[in-house]
């Protein structure tokens, strides 16, 4: 074990009812594309449909806890406790939603349930029966595993098709939307402690041991690559990656390696902005990497309706790989939808070829209910936009952990922007070297 433009109503209803409605008479429908390939958690391993190991603080678990201090682990290494089950009945059971339905999971999906296994890894403090169930959109199936070894860990696999209700057992265009793992120990009166660990689920008639540790290494990757604002201060993970490879690609000829220009919240955040990086890059050893303030004829600038007139001036001249855009409390209060500004710029840095890294309006301390709102509002639209188009952002109050000393007049200063320049130091590091340094 390890641990978006606006149609009018008529015509979107007519796009969507009618595909070929803009054809006109007697002219041939186009050949249908290649069928879409089956989702895989890791590409590289087709036989894995499902695998959690508890690794990643975000995991899909519900009902109980994550672990390091369990028998057994690895150092560093996590699982899951399962939670007493409030079911109202008179047994000591304990278990754990999954929520797969949170993936791209589809099983059976199409593909022959007795072609699906369902492994994971158990701990128990008291011998007992372990299951698995699985509910879908008309009903659920399950199976035991009876008498589990206990103190010590042990692997519980089941065949997908040997799960059953009264009235039968999975039919394979069935897909399940929910997963639990349950506990039910021999003392009926006592509340079991229960660890689980390493939940993988394959197909093609490949048993789960057969390819755990492929799955594991390939998890392994996919941490490594991942960031989160909560614990990182920025997001990165396999979407932002292959999100920002197609849309480069599309763009053409890369960019001047490590060059970034730098547009502030407003006029003169910039160059506290990249002392602050600079000196973190420093301390990062991100080497190679050059800063340059955005401006205009007229001097420095800032905000987002700069970033919209000044922005692609900037990155033609300095041929930019990246343009690190702080947005100000000064924008979200900007009236309409200001967040679609935000859009446009984004869309145009992407099809320039250079990768956009946001920061977020600062929500200061001191801000009313009101101002407070429509910040958190103006946040939440670039936040959505920019999940879709792969970019990282970086949350201004986390990096200063709110603290007051961090803001005047509403807006960051330059103790909250240097904080800020070292989370953006961190980020384009970690995206220059996995976009550019693996292949």
């Amino acid at each position: 074990m390890s641990k978006a433009a606006v149609f009018p109503l008529s015509l979107l209803l007519i796009a969507t009812l009618c595909p070929f409605a803009s054809l006109r008479a007697g002219e041939d429908a186009p050949p249908p594309g290649p069928p879409e390939k089956p989702w895989r958690p890791f590409p590289e391993v087709q036989e894995v449909l499902f695998y959690e190991d508890f690794e990643n603080p975000e995991s899909l678990g519900e009902k109980g806890k994550l672990v390091a201090d369990a028998p057994g682990l690895p150092p560093g290494g996590h699982c899951y406790e399962l939670g007493e089950a409030d079911w109202g009945k008179n047994e000591k059971a304990v278990w754990a939603p999954i929520a797969i339905n949170k993936t791209k999971l589809k099983v059976p999906g199409g593909t022959n349930p007795n072609q699906i296994w369902v492994q994971a890894m158990f701990w128990t403090d008291d011998s007992g029966d372990a299951t698995f169930k699985f509910k879908h959109g008309s009903g659920e199936y399950e199976d035991t595993q009876r008498a589990i070894k206990e103190k010590t860990w042990v692997p519980v696999i089941m065949r997908f098709s040997d799960l059953h209700n009264k009235n039968g057992r999975p039919e394979a265009e069935q897909v399940a939307n929910a997963l639990e793992v349950i506990f039910r120990p021999r003392d009926k009166k006592k509340v079991p402690k229960v660890y689980v660990d390493d939940i993988i689920i394959t197909t093609g008639g490949v048993k789960p041991a057969d390819v755990l540790a492929r799955a594991m290494m390939a998890r392994k990757s996919v941490l490594d690559l991942t960031r989160s604002v909560a614990r990182d201060g920025f997001n990165y993970s396999p979407h932002n990656q292959e999100v920002l490879k197609a849309a480069l690609k599309a763009a053409g000829l890369r960019k001047k390696p490590k060059t970034a220009v730098v547009l502030g919240g407003k006029s003169g955040d910039a160059d506290d902005l990249i002392k602050g990086m600079t000196a973190a890059a420093a301390k990062l050893k991100a080497t190679g990497f050059t800063f340059t303030p955005a401006s205009s004829p007229d001097g420095a600038v800032g905000g987002v309706d700069d970033m919209r007139t000044m922005l692609p001036y900037n990155l033609a001249k300095e041929n930019a790989e990246y343009a690190i855009l702080a947005l100000s409390y000064a924008d979200s209060l900007k009236p309409g939808r200001p967040s679609e500004s935000v859009r446009v710029v984004l869309e145009r840095t992407l099809a320039n070829g250079s990768i956009p890294v946001v920061i977020l309006a600062p929500a200061a301390p001191s801000l009313k209910k009101e101002e407070k709102t429509k910040v958190d509002t103006f946040n939440n639209g670039v936040i959505n936009l920019s999940l879709q188009m792969g970019i990282t952002i970086i949350d201004p109050n986390l990096a200063n952990k709110s603290a007051a000393t961090a803001y005047e007049n509403n807006e960051l200063n330059a103790a909250g922007l240097d904080a800020v320049a070292s989370v953006a130091a961190a980020s384009i590091k970690h995206i220059d070297a996995n976009l550019f340094g693996k292949k």
